[in-house]
């Protein structure tokens, strides 16, 4: 069972609150707040307004349909770009080409405008309909190894071991995969909260 009681980065330092100033989100349904607020906006609210938080979300639309209506002016002064779930949809189209594509462009993107890039893992929520799950992941994994501003959110990790495991330990108590993520897609208020948890410990490590 996870054990996932506290966060060291829950102290907010203040390059953390730096770099969720004023973030982009962008993705599918998750980043769309469906269900719950996104990870990366429960953490952001925690050290900014919502008027500072910049949204490009689309329900159940793979990140090549997403990255086109994402602008140069969506860009301008944000402090981060988190696309958690943006290629979650990728992961059941016929082929991963377009897909690593526009992944090199959003770490080229990152990379031009030197803020982080928070990708995520692509979990195997919907079996035998993701043909390209493990290629992305490990273009995914790719990226932030070749790049310092690259950090993933380890989504599959995560849902493996409560797979293996039965519940993660958050607030006390044990959580089921059915208590996280009830219709098989979205999360639970719960869910949203503990990863945000984990979403600001990603920026423990220095850039």
């Amino acid at each position: 069972m996870l054990e996932t009681d506290r966060n060291p980065a829950s102290e907010k330092a203040p390059e953390l609150k730096s770099l969720l100033a004023r973030p982009l989100i962008t993705g599918a349904s998750v980043s769309a707040d469906w269900s719950s607020f996104s990870p990366a906006k429960k953490a952001a609210l925690r050290v900014t307004p919502a008027k500072n938080i910049r949204m490009i979300a689309f329900g159940g639309t793979p990140g090549i349909r997403i990255w086109p209506r994402v602008r140069g002016e969506d860009l301008v002064d944000r402090t981060l770009i988190a696309a958690v779930d943006f290629f979650f949809w990728d992961s059941t189209l016929p082929s991963p080409t377009e897909s690593i594509e526009t992944l090199h462009d959003l770490v080229g993107c990152a990379r031009k405008l030197e803020v982080p890039l928070v990708l995520g893992e692509i979990p195997e929520l919907l079996p035998g309909r993701q043909p390209n799950r493990a290629r992305l992941n490990r273009e995914i994994a790719d990226a932030a190894s070749t790049s310092p501003l690259v950090r993933v959110m380890p989504f599959d990790r995560i849902h493996r071991e409560i797979l293996r495991t039965g519940a993660i330990h958050y607030r006390g108590r044990a959580h089921s995969l059915r208590e996280l993520v009830p219709d098989g897609l979205h999360l639970s208020e719960v869910a949203g909260d503990y990863l945000a948890d984990q979403f600001e410990s990603l920026f423990l490590r220095p850039f």
